[in-house]
């Protein structure tokens, strides 16, 4: 009787510890499920970026509205709800280097 109490907490134990690393994982880990939309993208959520993909940025919020090639660098650019620009730098590796919002450029009209 208590070898098997025992073996049943033993197996309860690594139960519960295989669920709170699965849960952390889960939540930690860079996937397309955990990106916010850009609908309700805000600045906070710029450092969170950093890790992803660009083919997941593109599966979640479709294709950017205009890319740029840069040497050694490439950037995308999604129009945010507000009018804002949110601009995505990334590596050689396609990863996420850098994230920033601005507000559009404007042209002043010639006086």
């Amino acid at each position: 009787m208590k070898r098997s109490r025992k073996i049943l907490l033993i197996c309860i134990g690594i139960l519960l510890i295989s669920m709170v690393l699965w849960r952390y994982g889960y939540e930690k880990r860079k996937s397309p499920d955990n990106l916010p939309a850009l609908s309700s993208f805000t600045e906070e959520n710029l450092a969170d970026l950093k890790g992803y993909q660009r083919e997941q940025l593109q599966e979640v919020w479709n294709m950017p509205s205009s890319a740029s090639h840069m040497k050694e660098k490439e950037q995308d650019m999604w129009f945010l709800p507000d009018g804002r620009q949110l601009f995505v730098t990334y590596d050689a590796q396609n990863g996420v280097e850098k994230a920033e919002i601005a507000l559009p450029q404007t042209i002043a009209p010639a006086t």
